[in-house]
């Protein structure tokens, strides 16, 4: 056994305590060129969060990404609150791409975890269980 002060154990004990769990991935994506507000790279994000939400051992309740159910769209009106899922579907105007980016932008819970503050990287954090003798590719 490793003693507490070891690189390794160190390195788990940080991830345990900011995570919650030892069983964390994070997976991020960025663009060739510009920022993340395209439809292919946007396009990227969907298809790997849907592959995670396949494999076993993800916990689906915990995954987070822009294409996640869980992660919502909030935003007040005359009736109390608007609550809907962040990106249902893949944005593909000018227009749609505002709308998702400024959604973000207004939750500052997804700034710096889901999407990176210079907005030139998305993150999706897979928390799952372990899973002996796993192991699958995402789609690219």
């Amino acid at each position: 056994m490793l003693p507490q002060s070891h690189p390794y154990v160190a390195t788990n004990t940080e991830v345990e305590r900011i995570f919650s769990s030892k069983y964390v991935v994070v997976i991020g994506v960025t663009a060739k060129q510009g920022g993340i507000y395209q439809p292919a790279v946007l396009a990227k994000v969907q298809r790997i969060t849907a592959a995670l939400l396949q494999m076993p051992g993800v916990v689906k309740e915990n995954l987070l990404s822009l294409s996640a159910r869980r992660v919502k769209a909030i935003s007040g009106n005359a009736d109390g609150l608007d609550v809907k899922p962040l990106m249902e579907t893949v944005p593909q105007t000018a227009s749609q791409l505002l709308v998702l980016r400024q959604a973000v932008r207004s939750n500052p819970v997804y700034l710096n975890s889901i999407v990176s503050n210079d907005e030139r990287i998305i993150s999706r954090h897979p928390a799952g269980q372990s899973v002996a003798g796993e192991s699958r590719s995402l789609p690219r």
